[in-house]
């Protein structure tokens, strides 16, 4: 009898240090996955001739806790084969000729520890004429960002529900350490447990699956697309 309330004790000790260090890994997961992406912002700083300096450093972490340290630059339009990249906050790049020209840029947030969180890209049309000052053309600004096709659209839309869904899951797998928490023995109570934890299991299972059977997918259109 002993022994058995000894083994007892253990059990509920270990299912309550699980508990406690499910709702750590919890408010940790809630806060990475609902944390903002960058926002990258395109500036032209001065121009000579063909010649034009652009600066990212408008680009911002909304939340703040990370830093933006990587800034990509991409150019395609008249003249260019294909596309010219270039790196750094701020660069000047000298057009071939006059026209009209698309310049994205890439910013990259790391946090602290020096491992890229999130990125993200925004593009402009840029009007370049050596006798006129360059200018970004007028347009309505795209509410999805960057996303421009129904394959990133579905692409986008799959990964903002396995963000919901995540903290769902480890709500539930939480709740089920409780339902054994308090079983204590009890043969009905532990069914109900197990029940939830498989069926727990089971739709995150098919929630990652399709997330990553769908980017497969998206992948293989593109290629052929391409």
């Amino acid at each position: 009898m002993v022994f058995g309330q000894y083994l007892d004790n253990r059990i509920v000790a270990k299912l309550t240090t699980a508990f406690v260090v499910g709702i750590f890994v919890l408010f940790a997961g809630l806060s990475f996955v609902f944390a903002a992406d960058p926002v990258a912002k395109i500036g032209i700083v001065s121009q000579d001739g063909l010649n034009i300096s652009f600066t990212g450093e408008a680009s911002e972490d909304p939340d703040g806790g990370e830093e933006i340290n990587g800034w990509t630059w991409t150019f395609t339009g008249p003249g260019i084969n294909g596309t010219d990249t270039d790196t750094g906050e701020r660069v000047t790049y000298r057009f071939p000729e006059e026209g009209e020209y698309l310049v994205t840029l890439t910013v990259t947030s790391i946090n602290a520890d020096g491992i890229t969180e999130r990125s993200a890209e925004y593009t402009e049309p840029i009007v370049v004429d050596p006798d006129e000052p360059a200018h970004i053309v007028g347009r309505l600004t795209n509410p999805l960002g960057s996303i421009s096709t129904i394959p990133k659209f579905l692409e986008a839309l799959l990964d903002r529900i396995v963000q919901i869904a995540i903290p769902i899951i480890i709500i539930f797998i939480i709740y089920s350490g409780f339902l054994f928490l308090v079983a204590q023995g009890n043969p009905e109570k532990i069914s109900k447990a197990k029940k939830t934890l498989m069926w727990t299991l089971i739709g995150a299972a098919v929630i990652i699956g399709a997330d990553i059977l769908a980017k497969v997918i998206v992948g293989t259109i593109t290629d052929l697309g391409q």
